[in-house]
C-alpha cells in the first residue's frame, strides 16, 4: 500500500452489505476501515434470510445455529377471505443450496456481522458521518465527523419521531484509501444523497410494521418449529409475518396506497384470525413505518468505487430479497477487488465492475418480474395458490424463492423472464437475461 494512503479498502456502512465486504476483503489480506453512521445495536427490518445467505454467512465465519436464531423452513402464503393456502418448503428446490434459512433479529444480527470484519482484522468505527468525499487517480478521500446524538436513523421511523442533529464539520478529520465501497444505504453517498435513483413503480408503496413479544405457548409450539415466515393476502397489499427467536413475532403491512396507521393496523389484526390467534396476549411494540423504497442506482460502480447493498437499489420486501441480495453481490464485488489489487490500474478502471453489475442486473431483473406481477397480475393466483407446475418448473419456482437466482438450469426461470420481458416498465437492468 502507498504511504500515501491511510488504508487500502474504506467501506462506509456497516450493514450486511458493508459488514461482509469488509471481512472478506480483510480475510484477503487487506487493510479495511469501515464506518457506520448509527450506533449499533439499532433496529433494522429485513428479519427473514434466504438460503442463498447461509454460505456467504459460512465463508464470514458466522455460525447463525450458535447464535440461537430460529431456523425457517419455507414461506406459507394465505388468503384468510378464501381459505387458499400454499408452503413452499426450501428442501424442494433445485440442488446447491441448503434446505434452510434463518429468521434473525436485525439489531444482533448486523452486530454479530460487524463483529466479524473485527474478527477478520478489519477497523469499524460507530458513530461516524461522511461529510464529504472525492475521488481522483490516486484513491478516494473522505472527510468524517462524530456523528451527532439524536440523528435519525436510516429507515423505520417511529410514526410521529423527528430526527435531530446537524453534523459539525469542527471535529472533521481525513481518511484516504485506494478504493470505496459505498454500503451507505438508501442515502447514497455515490448516488449524491439519492439523486441517481430512478424509482422502480408498480410495487408497494409503503410499509408500517411492529414486533409481538411474549406470544403464548400455543402461538410458539404453531411458529416456532419450521420457522417459516407467513405472507397474508390483503385487499390493496399484503402482511408479513416472521416468528423471531424468543418468542417474538414480527408483522408488517406493506401497501399501495401509502403507509397504514394504528387504526389501519389494528383493522387488518382484527380481521385475520390467524394474527389473533398467534397475537393474543402479546405486547406490541410502538407502530413503525417507510416508504418510497423501491428504487435502483443508475450509477453502481465507476472509477475506484463501487456502491452495494441498498445503495445499488432495493425493489420490494414481498420475497424477502433484500439482504439475499446484498450479501451475494458483496461477495463477489469483493472478489473483483481483491483480484485487480494486483495492478491499481485495474482498481481505478471505471469498468472493473461490469461483471459486478451484469449480476446485480439478473438478481434485480427476476425478483421485479415476480414482486411486478404479485402487485399487478396474478401471481399469487396462477403460481403462489393456485395448482402446482410440474416438479421441475416447481422446483424452479421455489429456488427463486430460496434466492438461487444465478443459475443456469433453471427452466422456469427463464420461461417467466422471457414471457414478461414487454410487460414491466423499462428499467438499468432490462438486458439481464
Amino acid at each position: 500500500m502507498s504511504a500515501e494512503h491511510d488504508l487500502d479498502v474504506v467501506v462506509v456502512g456497516a450493514g450486511p452489505a458493508g459488514a461482509c465486504a469488509a471481512t472478506l476483503l480483510a480475510q484477503a489480506g487487506l487493510r479495511v476501515g469501515v464506518f457506520e453512521r448509527e450506533r449499533f445495536p439499532r433496529f433494522h427490518i429485513g428479519e427473514s434470510l434466504l438460503p442463498s445467505c447461509v454460505p456467504v454467512l459460512a465463508a464470514m465465519g458466522i455460525d447463525l445455529d450458535a447464535g440461537g436464531y430460529l431456523r425457517k423452513q419455507g414461506a406459507e402464503f394465505y388468503d384468510e377471505r378464501t381459505g387458499e393456502y400454499a408452503y413452499f418448503a426450501f428442501a424442494d428446490a433445485l440442488p446447491g443450496l441448503p434446505h434452510h434459512a434463518y429468521q434473525v433479529d436485525r439489531a444482533s444480527f448486523d452486530d454479530a456481522l460487524a463483529a466479524a470484519a473485527l474478527e477478520a482484522g478489519a477497523s469499524v468505527e460507530f458513530g461516524v458521518t461522511v461529510l464529504a468525499h472525492a475521488i481522483d487517480d490516486r484513491g478516494v478521500e473522505l472527510q468524517l465527523v462524530p456523528t451527532p446524538e439524536g440523528l435519525g436513523p436510516d429507515e423505520g421511523h417511529v410514526r410521529g419521531g423527528r430526527s435531530r442533529g446537524v453534523p459539525s464539520r469542527a471535529a472533521a478529520r481525513t481518511v484516504r484509501a485506494r478504493y470505496l465501497v459505498d454500503a451507505s444505504g438508501r442515502r447514497g453517498l455515490t448516488s449524491r444523497g439519492g439523486r441517481e435513483h430512478d424509482r422502480v413503480p408498480g410495487l408497494g408503496k409503503a410499509a408500517s410494521f411492529l414486533h409481538f413479544e411474549g406470544l403464548g405457548d400455543a402461538a410458539w409450539a404453531e411458529l416456532a418449529p419450521r420457522g417459516d415466515v407467513k405472507v397474508l393476502r390483503m385487499p390493496d397489499g399484503w402482511i408479513w409475518a416472521i416468528p423471531l427467536a424468543d418468542r417474538r413475532l414480527s408483522v408488517g403491512l406493506v401497501s399501495r396506497a401509502g403507509a397504514p396507521d394504528d387504526a389501519d393496523v389494528a383493522r387488518e389484526l382484527a380481521g385475520s384470525p390467524m394474527l389473533t390467534r398467534l397475537t393474543a396476549g402479546a405486547r406490541r411494540s410502538s407502530l413503525r413505518a417507510i416508504a418510497d423504497y423501491s428504487y435502483v442506482n443508475r450509477s453502481p460502480h465507476g472509477a475506484r468505487f463501487v456502491a452495494i447493498g441498498d445503495a445499488a437499489g432495493f425493489l420490494d420486501p414481498v420475497f424477502s430479497s433484500g439482504v439475499a441480495i446484498a450479501l451475494s453481490s458483496a461477495q463477489r464485488m469483493a472478489a473483483q477487488v481483491v483480484a485487480a489489487f494486483v495492478d491499481d490500474a485495474m482498481l481505478a478502471s471505471p469498468t472493473l465492475m461490469e461483471p459486478h453489475r451484469a449480476a446485480l442486473a439478473v438478481a434485480y431483473r427476476t425478483f421485479h418480474c415476480f414482486a411486478h406481477r404479485f402487485y399487478n397480475g396474478r401471481l399469487i393466483d396462477n403460481l403462489l395458490l393456485g395448482e402446482a407446475p410440474d416438479a421441475n418448473m416447481r422446483a424452479g419456482l421455489i429456488s427463486i424463492l430460496a434466492g438461487d437466482i444465478w443459475r443456469d438450469d433453471n427452466r422456469f426461470q427463464r420461461a417467466v423472464l422471457s414471457a414478461t420481458r414487454h410487460e414491466l416498465p423499462v428499467m438499468p437492468w432490462a438486458d439481464a437475461r
